[in-house]
Parts: structure tokens; sequence; C-alpha cells
């Protein structure tokens, strides 16, 4: 069996509530909103090696003002330029 994401004082609080007059859609919004947050910033992703999003974005702008400092590399380079492409003309062959 699937254990639930609320404890059993958590459900009976909402259900207080709810008899209480709040209501469940303001509630689940709020749930919603807080999860949201924590996933977003919190929560370790494996497509960034299994860090935090926050922490991963820390790390790229330390990265970033590392490379703007060094002068080798905001020279952009320059690629060859590229051989001639030799196009062969395709040989037709009579059928028959």
């Amino acid at each position: 069996m699937k254990r639930s994401k609320f404890t059993e004082e958590q459900i009976i609080a909402i259900l207080r509530e709810q008899e209480a007059g709040a209501k469940t859609a303001d509630h689940a919004r709020e749930a919603v909103a807080d999860w949201t947050h924590t996933y977003n910033t919190e929560r370790p992703h494996s497509a960034l090696g299994y860090q935090a999003p926050a922490v991963f974005a820390a790390q790229l702008t330390a990265m970033g003002d590392q490379l703007r400092a060094r002068e080798t590399l905001r020279r952009s380079p320059i690629a060859p330029s590229a051989q001639p492409r030799q196009v062969q003309t395709p040989t037709l062959v009579s059928a028959g």
C-alpha cells in the first residue's frame, strides 16, 4: 500500500479548516506553490548532476565570472575556411 505524503494529523487539520470555512482550493493552491518552489530550488535533479537547481545556478554563475576574467577566452577563435566541395554529376545509365 502506498504511503500518503500527508500525516494523519495534517489530514485532520485540513478537514477541520474546511469545516471552519477555509476553502480547500486555496489550501491546494498553497500546497502546490510550496511544492513547486521546493522542486524548482531545493530538490536535486538528475539532469543537473543530482544538484539542486539553486546550487547548480550558483556554480554556473561562479564559473561564468571566472571565464569572463580570463583574457584568452575573450578572443573569439576563427575557424579555418572550409575546403571547396567537389560535386560529381551523376552518370545516367540507359535501361535495356
